[in-house]
């Protein structure tokens, strides 16, 4: 499969800004700093929780890149 980086011609603007990676990053900062100004205690956990995942994610690509070169 051959892809162009074109979407599909039935794709809606919509569904673009939902399945593009920026996109999908914009979306979720704008509402995380929403959120910040309302609810500012569960904004705070979910932060909390998306930030421990990040770090994980990283030392785990760590260990593999590590793990890679020494092979």
């Amino acid at each position: 499969m051959v892809t162009t980086g074109r979407p599909p011609a039935d794709t809606g603007e919509a569904a673009l800004l939902i399945t593009c990676p920026f996109c999908a990053g914009l979306w979720i900062a704008t509402g995380l700093t929403g959120a910040q100004v309302f609810a500012p205690g569960a904004t705070r956990l979910v932060c909390s929780g998306l930030t421990a995942l990040t770090v994980a994610d990283l030392l785990h690509f760590v260990r593999v890149g590590l793990q890679n070169a020494t092979d």
